[in-house]
């Protein structure tokens, strides 16, 4: 059965992107579950120091660039960001420590999953 999205779809631009509506859809069916876990976070001493070092660790992976001997700012608006969040999420000196190191590590799995680079 066509959905009106389909149809006005196809009729508009010649194709119905499948791909992004499932990716959006299932963001949208995840999204409620990723705000328990970051409403718990509230409490749980682990989680308020992993969860600030997702956006921070992929904010670091689009901002660097990586290689065996040397680390290069290639986009400065990122990093600029990376710092401001580094200031929003600031607790205490360890706390941040902690944020920044894991941040570290996420930014360099991302670069090795993510089959986009900039």
């Amino acid at each position: 059965m066509l959905t009106g999205y389909y149809i006005y779809s196809a009729f508009l631009f010649g194709s119905f992107p499948t791909s992004y509506f499932l990716l959006w859809g299932s963001i949208a069916l995840a999204s409620p579950f990723l705000a328990a876990i970051v409403w718990m976070a509230k409490n749980n001493l682990r989680l308020a120091w992993i969860l600030p070092a997702l956006p921070m660790g992929l904010l670091l992976s689009l901002s660097l660039a990586v290689g065996v001997f040397y680390i290069y700012v290639s986009y400065i608006e990122e990093f600029i960001m990376y710092a401001v969040l580094c200031g929003v999420f600031y607790k205490n000196p360890k706390q941040l420590a902690a944020i920044i190191s894991v941040s570290f590590i996420i930014s360099f799995i991302i670069k090795q999953v993510s089959p986009f680079h900039f």
